[in-house]
Parts: C-alpha cells; structure tokens; sequence
C-alpha cells in the first residue's frame, strides 16, 4: 500500500512540468536593478538630467531623470539613493527608475515614535 502511495505521488508528468517551468524562468535571465548613490554635483533642468559624484568609487555619472523630469529632491548638493540601470547605447548615462533623497521620508508620520522621542525637547520659535 505505501509503495502503491509512493508511486503515485512521484508522477513523470508532474516533474517533467516542473523542471521545464524551472528552465523557462532561468531561460529569460531577469534584470535586477543597479543601485547607485552619491551627491548631485550638477543639474540640466530642461534635459532631465543631473550629474552624480558616485560614493565609495568616486566616479561621475550623468543621471536621467525618471520620465525626463527633476523632482524636489534632486538639488546641487544633495545626496540620493538611485535605482535604476546604465543604458546600453551609453554606458556613460544611468536611467533612473526611482530616487530617493536624504529626509525624503513622509514628514506626517511617525510610526515608531522616535522622531517625537527626538525632538522632544526642542521648541518651536
């Protein structure tokens, strides 16, 4: 009865579907997302672009501006966290998907409590 079980439970078909869902999911290799940060040394409001002195390695990349437009965060000066991928026509230029600047986080909220814990003792003018 249990090999009967055993048999039954081990069918070819199943582990044939199986391992050719494995092999067409390896197949089309997925691109993960490079992320890059650094301080803004330049910006060109009108192409959508801004220049990044990259942390730890020091090199410049130009950036482009997810959709071709600068959000509030993007100023000279600033330091950004990037997602995005270099483009393949221009190893030079990243294309951002997503930035993200320091003190970006929602100003209303305060789940944990800690920036009300923070600033407790300090008074507004």
């Amino acid at each position: 009865m249990i090999l009967y079980r055993l048999h039954r439970m081990a069918r070819p078909g199943r582990c044939i579907g199986f391992l050719l869902l494995l092999v067409l999911l390896f197949a089309f290799g997925v691109e993960a997302a490079s992320t890059i940060e650094g301080t803004v040394v330049s910006v060109q409001p009108k192409s959508g672009r801004f220049t990044l002195l990259q942390s730890g390695t020091m090199r410049v990349v130009e950036v482009l501006a997810p959709s071709g437009k600068l959000s509030g965060v993007v100023a000279k000066g600033a330091y950004l966290r990037i997602w995005g991928d270099f483009l393949q026509s221009d190893p030079s230029l990243f294309r951002a998907l997503k930035m993200v600047g320091n003190g970006s986080a929602p100003k209303g909220r305060d789940p944990t409590g800690v920036r009300f814990r923070l600033n407790r003792g300090k008074r507004a003018p």
